[in-house]
């Protein structure tokens, strides 16, 4: 059947990637550098509560973040030029802003949950899209990722504000224009997607929002959907370290095995102070928040690099500066930390 050959290729491809890039010993990513620079940027917002969602950068001098604010007409965007952190307002008919993601500086989008997308052309920013799904009333788009216009993506949930009823929604970039991927009607609401570099295929985590949190993760292949984990309560989330797809799950990061189709542990940090959200360059470089900041690996050992009490959420990382989007809300600032990494 085409299922079995396409399972078949897949296996193939992997087995070549696995040949040409082994990671064993002398293989290893080199480990992560720890000396940064830190800094960080505050704005406040008329007394009111700014959370920044997140943040994306195209450059150390190009950062854009994705914020909320409690009560306004305005999507909250800010702006990093590499010296001074700005509020960015776009008038618009509700707050909630969710997600900020780009290509380059010409093309960079702001998810919302007023059921629509912000585009940022180089100049201006303006709503490209308002979406609707038949019987409900409020689409979300939780977060948006890709690496090209022919593979960037949006995930969310549909919800009928009477019936509390809702569903899953996945948008893709299409010549264009966002189009909605035909999907079954999953009672969840996807939270993430990443598409793994080896086999091109699709994992998506969601929520089930009935009893408490039932959160999920689901592989699709291009033609089906595979769920592979479904638990109450126990958060899973996905992220791309350098050409690796891995999974973090009560502080284990997974690999997944295609053969059995199955979560398998890569790499056990039980017992250290990572919290979740990790981003980085590879294995052996990636950053976290800790229970007591911002956490780094470097290959050898899990440690907490920059103590702050901030709210913070993901972080996005370059060459050789990251950028951690947080929340004060002692002070009701937005902060923007910037770790810069020193001159060799």
């Amino acid at each position: 059947s085409l299922f079995i050959l396409t399972a078949i290729v897949t296996l193939i491809i992997m087995s070549i990637s696995c040949n040409d890039n082994p990671l064993g010993p002398g293989n290893e990513p080199p480990p992560g550098r720890r000396d940064y620079e830190w800094r960080e940027y505050r704005i406040a917002f008329g007394g009111e509560l700014l959370q920044l969602n997140d943040v994306w950068a195209s450059s150390p001098t190009n950062v854009w973040g994705a914020a909320g604010v409690t009560s306004s007409i305005y999507y909250s965007v800010v702006h990093f030029d590499g010296t001074k952190l700005r509020h960015y307002p776009i008038e618009a008919p509700g707050p909630n802003t969710t997600y900020v993601w780009g290509l380059d500086s010409t093309n960079v989008w702001l998810a919302t949950r007023e059921s629509d997308i912000w585009h940022y052309n180089g100049k201006d920013w303006y709503q490209q899209q308002k979406f609707h799904v038949e019987g409900y009333d409020q689409v979300i788009i939780s977060r948006l990722w890709g690496t090209s216009e022919d593979n960037l993506y949006g995930v969310g949930g549909a919800q009928n504000n009477s019936t509390r009823d809702y569903v899953g929604v996945i948008i893709k970039y299409i010549n264009g224009v966002w189009e909605f991927l035909d999907t079954p009607n999953f009672r969840v609401g996807f939270t993430s997607v990443r598409k793994d570099p080896l086999t091109n295929h699709l994992f998506f985590t969601a929520t089930n929002y009935d009893n408490g949190f039932l959160d999920k993760l689901y592989q699709y292949n291009g033609e089906e959907f595979h769920e592979i984990y479904s638990k109450q309560g126990d958060d899973i989330a996905v992220a791309i370290l350098g050409d690796e797809l891995v999974f973090l799950n009560n502080q284990v990061i997974y690999k997944y095995n295609y053969t059995s189709q199955k979560l398998e542990k890569y790499l056990d940090l039980t017992g250290t102070s990572l919290w979740g959200g990790i981003r980085g360059r590879s294995i052996n470089d990636f950053f976290a928040v800790a229970a007591d900041g911002i956490g780094h690996y470097n290959g050898t050992s899990f440690e907490t690099i920059y103590k702050t009490n901030l709210d913070l959420t993901h972080a996005f990382i370059l060459e050789k500066d990251a950028f951690f989007p947080g929340t004060d809300f002692n002070t009701l600032e937005t902060v923007l930390i910037h770790a810069k990494l020193k001159e060799e």
